[in-house]
């Protein structure tokens, strides 16, 4: 919790690749009770204030995947990814993962299939989760969408 909430990064792209590391870490194993003090602690320190804009709505959107809330975590993802400066591969991933998971568990599946065909294309095709949400989002195209996947 120390480097969230209190280290100035001198690259903004470690702090980034740092708290994206904790999130997943945390988020993936922790229920949503069991995270939402982490989450709140977090947001409430006295360095929140102190971060940069993008970096409180990336905590933010940690806090939205940590109580498994899909329309926040849409709503919080979708501009990150539009307006966030060169990122790494791993946080656009993650960024798209949680957009396109908040869209399609929120039932607003048009826009869910609208940003896999702006950011969903090259690599992050063949990821399963990638095309679990793409096929959920629009099914009538799926097995066209993913054919050359599977002839392999």
């Amino acid at each position: 919790l120390r480097l969230i909430e209190c280290h100035e990064p001198r690259e903004l792209d470690v702090w980034t690749h740092s708290a994206l590391r904790v999130a997943k870490a945390l988020n993936s194993y922790l229920s949503p009770d069991d995270l939402a003090p982490v989450w709140t602690r977090i947001m409430r320190s006295p360095c929140h204030g102190a971060l940069n804009e993008f970096q409180q709505r990336w905590l933010a959107l940690f806090q939205a995947v940590g109580a498994r809330n899909p329309a926040r975590m849409a709503e919080l993802a979708t501009p990150l990814m539009a307006t966030e400066k060169p990122l790494v591969a791993d946080a656009r991933e993650y960024l798209l993962l949680a957009a396109m998971t908040g869209y399609v568990a929120s039932g607003d599946n048009p826009k869910a299939l609208e940003l896999w065909r702006k950011y969903g294309q090259g690599a992050r095709a063949a990821r399963p989760a990638f095309r679990l949400l793409r096929c959920h989002a629009e099914p009538s195209s799926c097995a066209s969408a993913f054919r050359d996947y599977a002839e392999r």
